[in-house]
């Protein structure tokens, strides 16, 4: 009767548990997918304004500020690299990294951002990211599906990867940044130089 008990006990408690991720799982994709609507519309209503000013990079900064967690990205995307960087390496390719981005991606992101988009759903996963997945449409009204990673932070739901039907941002620049560690003697530093000497 004891060990009885004791199963019932061990099973009230796992069910407790799986009951408190669930729900944890439902607030997280709740929560990314509204982050991600209000972004996109933030986004879509500065789009025109920024195309016509032509000030895209300079836009873009204060969005990566606000909705991105840059170092989680460059995390990422530095893979084992970071591992054996110093603190200052890491802080210093942080900073190359988001202005690299800003230089190549922000005309394509505001004229991406003012076309219509959807969102289709949210899916948290064990790993702490929930993929929002959204339906943007081109101008030839053909629909491109992009996937925003987001994470909880601690300041708040911030974006740690885009993956545009199928194909992973950070991980594409995480084997490009890898074969050029690799071809120059894995030094971070010649990296992040390149990085900055592409952002100008």
């Amino acid at each position: 009767m004891r060990h009885v008990l004791r199963l019932l006990s061990l099973l009230a408690v796992a069910a407790t548990f799986a009951f408190t991720v669930s729900a944890a799982r439902a607030d997280d994709a709740s929560d990314a997918r509204a982050f991600v609507e209000n972004a996109a519309a933030q986004v879509r209503a500065a789009a025109p304004q920024a195309n016509q000013a032509g000030d895209q990079r300079e836009r873009f900064v204060k969005i990566l500020d606000r909705d991105f967690d840059v170092a989680a990205m460059s995390r990422l995307v530095l893979g084992r690299y970071w591992a054996k960087a110093s603190e200052q390496a890491r802080q210093d390719f942080t900073a190359a990294f988001r202005a690299y981005l800003a230089k190549s991606y922000a005309p394509r992101f505001f004229v991406y951002a003012g076309r219509p988009m959807t969102v289709t759903s949210a899916r948290a996963g064990s790993d702490g990211i929930t993929s929002v997945r959204t339906e943007v449409q081109e101008a030839s009204n053909r629909s491109v599906g992009v996937d925003w990673h987001v994470a909880r932070t601690a300041n708040g739901m911030r974006i740690v990867d885009v993956v545009v039907e199928g194909v992973s941002m950070g991980l594409t620049q995480r084997d490009d940044f890898a074969n050029y560690l690799h071809n120059n003697g894995d030094d971070v530093g010649k990296l992040t130089t390149l990085l900055r000497d592409r952002s100008k």
